[in-house]
């Protein structure tokens, strides 16, 4: 989300009670938002964006939370994309 104005990486156990809430940071030139995790701190967690964003329908800054749209892996009902190491031999 380029246009965004904030964007938080909401992090999730396997009950989809919330772990923690990530501050990410923005790259001016591209305007891609990233959060740097270890893989100890993230892997097989649930995850969502809290995104603060100018929304036309109401003329204001709005505060959506949405799934990862490159996500490789979902909770069953799609509702939390998964971080997933896929060279993992249990994957």
């Amino acid at each position: 989300a380029p246009t965004a104005q904030s964007v938080n990486l909401m992090v999730y156990g396997a009950d989809k009670g919330l772990v923690s809430a990530e501050t990410m940071g923005r790259d001016d030139a591209s305007g891609i938002w990233s959060y740097t995790g270890t893989r100890a701190q993230l892997d097989r967690m649930f995850y969502r964006f809290e995104v603060s964003v100018y929304y036309a329908g109401t003329s204001d800054i709005e505060v959506f939370e949405t799934t990862d749209p490159y996500s490789v892996s979902l909770a069953t009902n799609g509702r939390y994309s998964q971080f997933a190491d896929l060279s993992d031999d249990n994957l």
